[in-house]
């Protein structure tokens, strides 16, 4: 039994989510993500790492960071502290969207411009008030042909892949938007 005297009930903020769902033929199924638009900024093609990554403030990084300091894992060289009197944590990881489509440039375009389609015309469904009118699919993944889930198959799936082929979450795949062994949705799921 739940002690409800003390829970306390608060509003809080869906800022990234993946949906899986099946397909005809596809039973490693359809992987997409969405994210509240003033997440993190898109990187630039081909930014240089001392340059900003953009000049405005979102969610999850602060204007004028360079790229360089955009999604550092800073667990994994002990540099991340907590104040225990204010409960938190230090220094604040800058996120950045390696892959605005989930594709490095060039890679995959009429991919990207269905994205960018698909978005335009669900944003005009929205009531102007409503909240979804802040999300938008950065990409989703699937294998290439039907019935290629196979036991045994190996991880390193990349070649089979179809749509955003290294589809990350800016929010949830912070660090590991950038490392091929990690960045799409069949390398962890």
């Amino acid at each position: 039994m739940i002690d409800t005297s003390q829970t306390e009930v608060v509003t809080v903020a869906l800022v990234g989510f993946h949906i899986a769902g099946i397909v005809a033929g596809h039973p490693e199924m359809i992987w997409a993500t969405f994210e509240h638009q003033r997440n993190a900024p898109n990187v630039t093609p081909g930014l240089p790492l001392d340059q900003p990554v953009s000049d405005q403030d979102y969610t999850f990084y602060s204007a004028n960071t360079p790229l360089a300091e955009c999604n550092v894992n800073n667990t994994s060289d002990g540099l991340l502290k907590l104040d225990q009197q204010t409960q938190t944590l230090s220094p604040i990881t800058q996120a950045c969207r390696q892959y605005q489509f989930g594709n490095a440039a060039g890679v995959n375009t009429i991919n990207d411009k269905n994205i960018q389609t698909l978005n335009a015309s669900v944003a005009k469904l929205f009531d102007p008030t409503d909240v979804w009118k802040n999300y938008a699919e950065v990409g989703a993944v699937w294998f290439k042909g039907t019935n290629t889930l196979q036991p045994g198959l190996s991880i390193a799936t990349d070649e089979l892949l179809a749509g955003s082929l290294s589809l990350s979450n800016a929010t949830i795949e912070t660090f590991t938007q950038v490392a091929s062994t990690e960045n799409n949705c069949f390398r962890c799921h």
